[in-house]
């Protein structure tokens, strides 16, 4: 029932949902999504880490795609970068709330 348009409303919803249990989409996406996705699932922080930068792209949290967004914190937190996964969902969440223009 939020007055945020449909861009803002599923970047929210990709990063609340990347900390649900039993919402892994683990497979899906591009690429380079996969192989972050394997990065984490063989618990190689630093690499998943790397590729979530690079998946997030120059825009950060804030203008990710949201199904970039959702594996990307879900991935951190799977490494145990769980505060670095929500400070990324906080930014991403905040500018979807606050910021100007969406960027898709």
């Amino acid at each position: 029932k939020s007055r945020l348009d449909p861009v803002r409303r599923t970047r929210i919803l990709a990063a609340v949902s990347a900390f649900v249990p039993g919402a892994d989409e683990t497979g899906q996406g591009s690429a380079d999504i996969q192989a972050m996705d394997q990065a984490a699932q063989d618990f190689r922080t630093g690499e998943t880490a790397l590729r979530a930068l690079a998946v997030l792209g120059p825009g950060g949290p804030a203008g990710a795609d949201p199904v970039a967004l959702r594996h990307a914190l879900a991935d951190l937190d799977r490494v145990s970068l769980h505060d670095e996964a929500r400070a990324l969902a906080f930014e991403a969440i905040t500018a979807a709330l606050l910021g100007g223009e969406p960027h898709v």
